[in-house]
């Protein structure tokens, strides 16, 4: 094991410029239109915090830390480069995140939930005006 709970995240670059802030935010417009897109009731969200790493997370006790210190919702690898890449381009950006697995719960691989966050992603954009 690993004594991780004293780890801090680290610090990004972004376009050559080193920042100590590693949160990023979701655009105000694409936020608008996943609650659109929600409103529909064809799916299920959960607005909140998503905690990414270059990382595959399996301790359950991290994950708790994780939730408990930053209040996160769900983890992944993949939206903190995506976000990175998109603030330093200013692009608006809004990290979708479907929950196909869950460690805590038996950690059961569901891959039909794939399709339904393509279908949610979908119709975000058809809100968003981008389709």
């Amino acid at each position: 094991g690993s004594r991780w709970e004293g780890w801090k995240p680290l610090s990004l670059e972004i376009r050559g410029e080193m920042t100590r802030d590693n949160t990023f935010l979701s655009d105000p417009g694409l936020i608008a239109a996943a609650r659109k897109a929600a409103a529909s009731g064809s799916f299920q969200v959960v607005e909140g915090c998503i905690s990414s790493a270059d990382m595959w997370n399996r301790e359950y006790d991290r994950i708790a830390f994780s939730h408990a210190a930053y209040g996160t919702m769900a983890e992944e690898m993949e939206g903190a480069a995506v976000c990175q890449v998109a603030a330093g381009y200013k692009i608006p950006v809004l990290s979708v995140r479907v929950i196909s697995n869950n460690e805590r719960k038996d950690g059961t691989y569901a891959p039909e939930t794939a399709d339904i966050c393509a279908q949610f992603v979908m119709e975000i954009l058809a809100e968003y005006g981008r389709i």
